[in-house]
Order: structure tokens, then sequence, then C-alpha cells
């Protein structure tokens, strides 16, 4: 049993460890990290609270802007360990978006990793930005300007009665898409409800029925622009139309 107990401990000593890096995040705020054979894993850190809606974007693309082979995946887990929602059954280009709903005032850990984890192959660097959306309710107006070269600018809709959604461009010469969605099932990914893009000033989306949606304005599917251009925008929420 001696020699056992030291041949076992040869082992302990000659494993590779791992070493995971950690970071508190700002909300809206891009980090930079890469996964690697070596450090699979990277954790950030953020105190969430109750009810609110959380869209953390994992962009597998290096300095310049560019995708690259990296296939991400996020995991959100909350302080006792448990996992809260994860993109494992997502749809995904390599890019990772997670989005849920969260049940608790808590500290929660993202966990940005790759496809398949410690068996994964994919390598590479990302962006990682934490999004916490304004929540908006019948009556109001959010205010905001979007850029061709920016990120993605998300809201979240919640209502107990059917609404319409409008959209106004004030000014620019950027024309984003304005994409409505809906929480899956799976409390991790969206699906799109309906959208509206092109050389669009003023427009309502229609009457929608009650509940938690998801707002994204950004870029519209192919889409090109030579120089940034901008867009000032509203979005006003109101009764639905009987």
């Amino acid at each position: 049993m001696k020699r056992l107990a030291v041949v076992f401990s040869f082992i302990l000593l000659v494993l590779p460890i791992t070493s995971y890096a950690q970071e508190s995040l700002e909300v809206g705020t891009p980090v930079r990290g890469e996964i690697t054979n070596a450090e699979f894993e990277v954790e950030y850190m953020f105190s969430g609270t109750a009810d609110s809606v959380v869209i953390i974007e994992l962009l597998a693309e290096d300095d310049d802007g560019f995708m690259n082979e990296l296939y991400g995946q996020v995991i959100l887990i909350d302080s006792s360990g448990n996992v809260v929602a994860d993109t494992a059954d997502n749809f995904t280009f390599g890019d990772a978006v997670l989005v849920t709903q969260l049940s608790a005032d808590d500290d929660y850990t993202i966990v940005a990793t790759r496809e398949d984890g410690r068996a994964g192959e994919s390598e590479g660097e990302f962006t990682l930005i934490l999004n916490i959306p304004e929540i908006l309710g019948i009556g109001d107006v959010a205010e905001g300007a979007a850029s061709s070269e920016g990120e993605s600018l998300y809201y979240v809709v919640e209502a107990e009665e059917d609404f319409e959604l409008s959209y106004n461009k004030s000014a620019g010469d950027f024309d984003p898409q304005v994409l409505i969605s809906t929480i899956t099932e799976n409390n991790a990914d969206i699906e799109d409800y309906i959208s509206v893009n092109g050389e669009v000033t003023n427009v309502s989306l229609g009457d929608i029925p009650a509940g938690l949606y998801v707002i994204e304005v950004d870029d519209a599917l192919f889409s090109f622009y030579w120089d940034e251009v901008t867009a000032d925008f509203t979005l006003s929420v109101e009764p639905a139309l009987r």
C-alpha cells in the first residue's frame, strides 16, 4: 500500500493544472479574452437582481474584429454552483449569446468556454459583453443612438397587456434592423418574433401580445457601409390599438 501511495502522489504532481482567470464585469463594457487548450474556461463575475434580463455575448473574433475558428459557449452559474443557463443547445456559428431572466438577487459567474469544453479543440480570442437592458413598460419611451460600427443595443419590454412598439429615427444615415424576440422555453436563447429594417424612419411593429420581449437594434443582415454612420432613435411602448 505504501508503494501505491507514493506512485499516486507522483501522478498528482505531474498532472497539468489549469488555472482560470476571474474578472468583475461592468455592464456594457466589452472585455477581451482567449480560449486555449491550456485555459479552456475563463470566468467573469457580476451581481444580478431578480427579474432582470441578462444578455451575455461571446463574440469569436480576433483583435482586428474578424471572426476566428473558436466555437464559443457560455455557462451562467449562481453562487451555489448551480447552472442557471448555458448555450450548449443554442444554434451558433461560433459566437454564443445567452439570454435569460434571473430568478434571484445573487452573485453570478459567467464561464466563457468552447464547444465540448475540455474535450474540445477550437481555440481563439473573443470579446465578451454583459448586457442588462433597460426594462420598458407601457407608456415608456427609450432614446438610443446606434452605429454601423458599434455593438448591438438591447432593450426589454415586459407588459401585462397587449402593446404596440413604435420605432422613430430622428437623425442619421444608419438604417438598423429592429428585432423583437421572445425568450425560449429553455430560458437560454431568443426566438425571432418580428422585425423591420431598411430606410425606415417611423413605424409601428404592430399589436404584440402581453409578455416578455427582447428588442435588439443592430446592423441588418447583409448591410454594408464604407464609413461609420449613426442613427438617433426612440422606442415607444403604447397600449395596443383595439
